[in-house]
């Protein structure tokens, strides 16, 4: 009788035990990376925008204003040319973009010297309706739904308007 190779039925339910506990070791280290994907997605969105309202000032020769949703920018911004100077959208001033609120997980803070709107000048540096300097920090913070801080993210708006990202403390939140 020729010998026979194959597999135990043992060797099986050892190999799937170890392939197991290998998904279970792992599965928090997705968990963490989906986490921070969400986040740096959500500040690239509004890094992105807040971009596209310095550009379109600069190109238009207009003043241009994101505004954040009810003054809150995790609920979503607009982007808009502000033709009276006013800082407010009136009736007939062209809106350039808008934006869906940020995942629920994801709450944003900011200093006074942003607060719910960034006006952007035909030069590209952020003045106020009044024309004081405008700049500051917005946060961006992901909490568990235990409301425990997972990461946090910080846009920095200087004086000429240029926005920058960094990683965060957790006090900015």
């Amino acid at each position: 009788m020729p010998a026979q190779h194959g597999h135990t039925l043992l060797g099986l339910l050892v190999t799937l035990a170890l392939a197991a506990v290998l998904v279970m070791l792992s599965a928090p280290g997705f968990s963490d990376l989906a986490h921070k994907a969400r986040l740096d997605s959500a500040t690239d969105r509004l890094h992105a925008a807040v971009r596209h309202a310095r550009h379109a000032a600069v190109t238009r020769g207009r003043a241009v204003v994101i505004a954040a949703t009810d003054k809150a920018w995790h609920k979503g911004w607009m982007i808009f040319v502000d033709a009276n100077g006013d800082g407010r959208r009136q009736p007939g001033e062209e809106r350039l973009a808008t934006a869906a609120a940020l995942p629920t997980s994801i709450t944003a803070a900011t200093n006074a010297g942003i607060g719910g709107a960034l006006h952007y000048q035909p030069s590209g540096a952020t003045r106020r309706p009044g024309g004081s300097l405008q700049m500051g920090t917005l946060s961006l913070c992901q909490r568990t739904p235990a409301g425990r801080l997972r990461a946090t993210r910080s846009m920095i708006v200087n004086a000429a308007g240029r926005a920058r990202i960094e990683s965060a403390a957790a006090s900015a939140c």
